[in-house]
């Protein structure tokens, strides 16, 4: 077991971010009657392109 209490904080921060990260894939699985959203990946924008603007 963890006899050290040092690392208690450690542990509890590591099962908490798998914990999150869990929900995280959870809901995007279900999400939309189990099809499921894409991760979102901003669009890119090269240094030369002009931004382009609907009216």
């Amino acid at each position: 077991g963890l006899i050290d209490p040092t690392y208690y904080t450690t542990f509890f921060g590591w099962a908490r971010v798998a914990g999150i990260g869990a929900q995280i894939v959870d809901e995007r699985s279900v999400f939309r009657g189990g099809k499921g959203v894409p991760i979102y990946r901003p669009k890119y924008f090269a240094e030369q392109q002009t931004l382009r603007h609907v009216e």
